[in-house]
């Protein structure tokens, strides 16, 4: 399934499914990442889901240790794995530096607060899929998120292969570089699931990381303010701040844009500027 590339991969896709019956290619321009994932689901007809974004790139052994993964632990249903970031030429890290922070088995809680899983990564159980429902169109950047925040209401069983077994390119023109429309649709993902959630642990969680989004909304402003309208940033980074006090480095950098400027200080508040233009 493909989003309308300019590149030669339609092509190489259908001379694929030419000579193999196990491909399909289905070209669909301009419609958007999710609802050509969600094209791709409905022309799956095998028992899993391994999902591969154009720009990323899978190792050859990355399916087969996640079968295995599978066949020794069947109570599983979301398997991801370590991946390396890249920028198409060398890799740059690591997503899960330190075992600790490796995202396995109930990790409900955590998932509320951050998308711990690129989509690339995962494979599911197309009955999940069937279950839960396909991705939200409406929410482009962050579809990933609050699909596998359904997955995890439902009782998550998350089972990752620590080894790096494919690469996430980073790119100044991926997805994820859309800062202010990923942050407005992270808010919308969880008031999606405050509506959704019974629970009051859940609930509790819920609200805390819907206030943080909503600074972060708040905070996304802030860098096209510093083109066009300079005396205005002090103010959106209050607001980002009063959404989230416990944040004290925004309420810092609060005082950092506003003290030069109430004192006469044009040329420090150029340079705070700058820091917030290479920062953000």
């Amino acid at each position: 399934m493909d989003n309308g590339p300019s590149d030669e991969t339609p092509e190489i896709a259908r001379r694929w499914a030419e000579q193999d019956s196990r491909f399909v290619s289905v070209r669909q321009k301009g419609v958007g990442i999710s609802a050509a994932r969600n094209s791709g689901l409905a022309q799956a007809k095998g028992e899993l889901i391994a999902f591969l974004d154009g720009d990323d790139v899978w190792l050859p052994e990355k399916l087969t240790r996640q079968i295995d993964l599978l066949k020794a632990n069947p109570q599983a249903n979301f398997l991801f794995s370590n991946y390396y970031h890249w920028d198409g030429h060398q890799d740059f890290g690591l997503r899960y530096r330190k075992p600790k922070y490796f995202p396995q088995g109930d990790i409900h809680t955590q998932l509320i607060y951050c998308n711990l899983f690129a989509t690339s990564s995962v494979v599911i159980k197309r009955e999940t899929i069937e279950r839960i429902g396909q991705f939200d169109i409406t929410l482009p950047g962050v579809e990933d998120w609050d699909l596998w925040l359904r997955i995890a209401e439902t009782g998550f069983k998350a089972y990752g292969i620590r080894e790096p077994l494919w690469r996430y390119r980073n790119w100044s023109g991926s997805e994820s570089h859309q800062r202010i429309r990923t942050a407005d649709c992270a808010v919308r993902v969880l008031e999606k699931a405050l509506l959704r959630s019974a629970n009051a642990p859940w609930r509790h969680d819920v609200e805390r990381s819907l206030r943080m989004a909503r600074g972060s909304l708040e905070f996304a402003k802030v860098r096209p303010l510093v083109e066009t309208h300079p005396d205005a940033v002090p103010a959106a980074i209050w607001r980002a701040w009063r959404y989230c006090p416990q944040r004290v480095k925004w309420l810092l950098w609060y005082f950092a844009t506003k003290w030069p400027r109430t004192l006469g200080g044009r040329g420090l508040t150029e340079i705070i500027h700058r820091k917030i233009r290479r920062k953000w």
